[in-house]
């Protein structure tokens, strides 16, 4: 559980420019954080806020499951949608071992 949780982190922090994508695949208005999910084994929590607002949402993130740890739950939608005005999205991820990861700020 514990080699799980920090190679998640890890990976999270070495490759945090994936964990959003807006609008991917032509489908506007979409906010995809699919990447953050793959490695929520490591996430105690995800604030959000946007251009450039303070972090007062939070993704509701399914709970590890330890023997499937990066498969999704079947009714899970990794995405959500936003209007036209959003620019740019802030990020911060708490992670289970009680760190926190810089705010990283995502452009649209």
């Amino acid at each position: 559980e514990a080699m799980l949780m920090e190679s998640n982190k890890q990976l999270l922090e070495q490759f945090w420019t994936s964990w959003i994508a807006f609008d991917a695949s032509g489908n506007r208005g979409n906010v995809y954080f699919t990447h953050i999910l793959s490695y929520r084994c490591a996430i105690g929590e995800v604030k959000y806020g946007f251009n450039g607002g303070p972090l007062e949402k939070a993704i509701d993130i399914p709970p590890c499951d330890q023997k499937d740890p990066y498969a999704l739950p079947d009714n899970y939608m990794p995405f959500f949608k936003v209007g036209e005005d959003v620019t740019s999205m802030s990020v911060q991820i708490s992670y289970a071992d009680g760190s926190k990861s810089p705010v990283r700020e995502f452009k649209r």
